[in-house]
């Protein structure tokens, strides 16, 4: 689980500082609307895709997917309350279909969050941040530790990555 898990998952590289809100014990009034929609990432002949949808509802549904020369694997994905966790929004990861992994939403800011779930294997944080038409994503240990990031930009959906010249 722990190296689809991280494959699937976006996260992201703190390339700027922003203003975060600290969330724990606090009840997120809307789950990362700006998240929604196709995001995209091509490298070495694979291609990296994640899809959110349902901006505005109060629950944001999605997808991973990667294509490579190895095959592919999947992830479905949720962002929701949680009941479990007095009613704050969580990421909700499940890798190849598997049993959903929840990460508590711990801090928001302008177009940035941040899931933790400190008991989990890895990845233990889950953090997202866009720049425009750019979504980073990264995973690492509650330490910061560990770290991968990904760079998807949005795309058409279902857009395919350019060919690659032989």
């Amino acid at each position: 689980m722990r190296s689809t898990l991280a494959t699937c998952v976006l996260s992201v590289s703190a390339l700027f500082p922003f203003h975060a809100t600290t969330v724990a014990g606090v009840a997120s009034s809307a789950p990362p609307d700006w998240i929604a929609g196709y995001w995209l990432r091509c490298e070495d002949g694979a291609r990296f895709s994640e899809t959110w949808s349902g901006g505005g509802t109060g629950t944001l549904v999605g997808h991973g997917i990667t294509h490579g020369p190895n095959g592919a694997a999947f992830e479905f994905l949720r962002i929701a309350r949680d009941d479990a966790a007095g009613g704050r929004y969580a990421y909700f990861a499940s890798p190849g279909g598997a049993v959903p992994v929840a990460f508590a939403l711990t801090s928001e800011g302008a177009g940035r969050v941040v899931f933790e779930n400190p008991n989990h294997d890895f990845p233990q944080r889950i953090v997202y941040e866009r720049y425009g038409d750019t979504l980073n994503a990264r995973v690492e240990l509650i330490d910061g530790s560990k770290s991968m990031s990904w760079t998807y930009r949005r795309a058409l959906h279902d857009e395919d990555c350019p060919a690659q010249a032989e």
